[in-house]
């Protein structure tokens, strides 16, 4: 038996949180991505359908005192994103439902949890983890440092707003295009991933030589991808506009 409720032995940080939603056990022999064993049951698994972490600021007005961040999918290499209770929607794509008559259709093109799914599936196991998972974790990793450090911000800048309405468009505004940004980067985070994947043999395991075509039994590695995407981009945190807001919420 485990207590449910514990006193860490230091402070814990979001970034502390996340990763347990993540852990494969990494550099130890219950590593199923390091050591090929498949009857571990890790947490941080690719059947996850969401994880949500509660973030929640006890001294702000409790209308605005929580945020929770969202990765919708596997979070194994996908991304947490921040929806504050203040908010008045969440972006398209994070808000849409898919209708009921297309069930079982993978859609990547609409829907977040699809592209993150993908990318867990293609980024887990001995021969995927290194040249792809770990590369993709490490860019998400920075992405939600930045967007962490944001939220942050936005929450001391909107409780200088003494108009809910406006602070509550603020607050929508900063999370909305930090889930658009990061289901776009997704999506072409997944593109790069599968076109490398192709590219790469999953028969030919051992190198041959250019000029005999012979077996030289030299195992082919697969380097770590590079993922060109800037992730400081997340770090953004807009400004307060003078007067209010003028703006057209992107979804309603």
């Amino acid at each position: 038996m485990y207590p449910l409720c514990f006193t860490p032995d230091k402070k814990v940080s979001m970034e502390d949180v996340c990763q347990i939603y993540r852990n494969r056990y990494e550099g130890t022999e219950y590593s199923p991505d390091e050591t090929g064993r498949g009857e571990i049951r890790v947490i941080g698994t690719e059947t996850t359908l969401s994880a949500h972490v509660l973030q929640v600021y006890p001294d702000l007005p409790a209308e605005m005192s929580c945020v929770s961040w969202v990765s919708s999918g596997p979070a194994v290499c996908g991304v947490y994103v921040p929806v504050s209770n203040d908010c008045l929607n969440v972006s398209e794509a994070y808000g849409a439902n898919q209708p009921a008559n297309e069930k079982e259709t993978f859609d990547t093109d609409h829907y977040p949890y699809y592209v993150f799914k993908e990318l867990c599936d293609r980024g887990i196991g001995p021969e995927n983890y290194k040249p792809y998972g770990k590369p993709v974790q490490a860019y998400w990793k920075e992405a939600e440092a930045n967007m962490f450090t944001g939220m942050s911000e936005v929450i001391k800048k909107a409780e200088k707003i003494e108009d809910k309405e406006t602070r509550a468009k603020y607050i929508t505004a900063y999370c909305n295009e930090k889930q658009s940004q990061a289901f776009a980067d997704g999506q072409e985070i997944l593109n790069d991933v599968t076109w490398i994947q192709n590219k790469n043999s999953k028969t030919l395991k051992v190198k041959l030589n250019p000029e005999t075509h012979e077996l030289t039994g030299e195992k082919i590695e697969i380097p770590p991808m590079n993922i060109s995407l800037n992730a400081t981009k997340y770090k953004h945190v807009p400004e307060v506009p003078n007067g209010g807001f003028e703006f057209k919420l992107p979804f309603t």
